[in-house]
């Protein structure tokens, strides 16, 4: 994958009294970096819907973490979806959060992105790995961390969210968040703001939306740069996970354009 400096910004880290963050795109070997992010944040907060799928996930910490891994290298592989890491300039090899968003639909947008991603190094490579871990789950069986019942009734109650939120006209087109992760010991520096700001400018400079699931904690963020609430998650997810049903839910960015048009 190509390798892009976008942005920096002087932020207070643990380490120092400011320290100079910059966002750039993932390498490719980073994958299972950022999926071990994922794991131990998503672990911080235990009414989630991952804490919920994965009940028995601090006695197989391995196989939890080996699912978040393993998405993101689906994730590096797939020519729709970026990834950018955000890094301090004194450990530029270290991430310290992440964000992953995808492009959906057929526009010339979506087109334009996956003639440069698709390349024929990444699609070796994705065959390869796809093998190994067809391979792995045969040898090693499914993870041992989630529940599958609970799986099936997430997956369930999950399947209408494309059709009822993103399949009108003016949405297929559009980039979706799949993940924004910053570790904890950095969030609250404005790291977020600023990996966001990487899909928010492409859809700026495209014309199309952006949307997303906002957990309660990921919510004020989304807000604050710009996203408004389509609708709370379905009343089945807060029982699910015994949250607030009045917390988080789809969220959609309206490019500048698209809101005069709508004046």
């Amino acid at each position: 994958m190509r390798i892009q400096k976008t942005s920096a910004s002087s932020l207070a880290s643990p380490k120092a009294s400011r320290s100079k963050i910059i966002i750039r795109q993932a390498h490719l070997w980073e994958a299972p970096a950022l999926g071990k992010i994922a794991a131990a944040s998503y672990d911080i907060y235990p009414k989630t819907l991952s804490s919920w799928l994965n009940p028995y996930r601090h006695k197989y910490w391995g196989d939890y973490e080996g699912g978040f891994i393993e998405r993101q290298w689906q994730r590096s592989f797939n020519p729709r979806i970026l990834t950018f890491v955000a890094v301090d300039a004194d450990a530029p090899n270290v991430p310290v959060g992440y964000v992953g968003f995808d492009r959906k639909g057929s526009d010339d947008g979506a087109k334009r992105l996956i003639a440069s991603q698709d390349t024929y190094l990444l699609r070796i490579l994705g065959w390869i790995f796809w093998i190994y871990y067809l391979i792995k789950s045969w040898v090693v069986g499914k993870s041992r961390a989630n529940d599958p019942e609970r799986l099936r009734e997430f997956n369930a109650a999950n399947a209408e969210t494309e059709t009822d939120y993103w399949a009108s006209e003016g949405r297929q087109n559009r980039w979706h968040v799949l993940s924004m992760v910053v570790k904890k010991d950095w969030q609250k520096r404005g790291i977020g703001s600023m990996l966001m700001a990487e899909v928010i400018a492409r859809s700026e400079e495209e014309g199309v939306i952006v949307g997303l699931e906002a957990s309660e904690q990921g919510e004020p963020l989304y807000r604050r740069v710009g996203f408004e609430l389509l609708a709370r998650f379905k009343p089945i997810f807060a029982v699910m996970t015994d949250a607030d049903p009045n917390v988080g839910g789809h969220f959609m960015y309206t490019p500048k354009k698209l809101r005069k048009e709508k004046a």
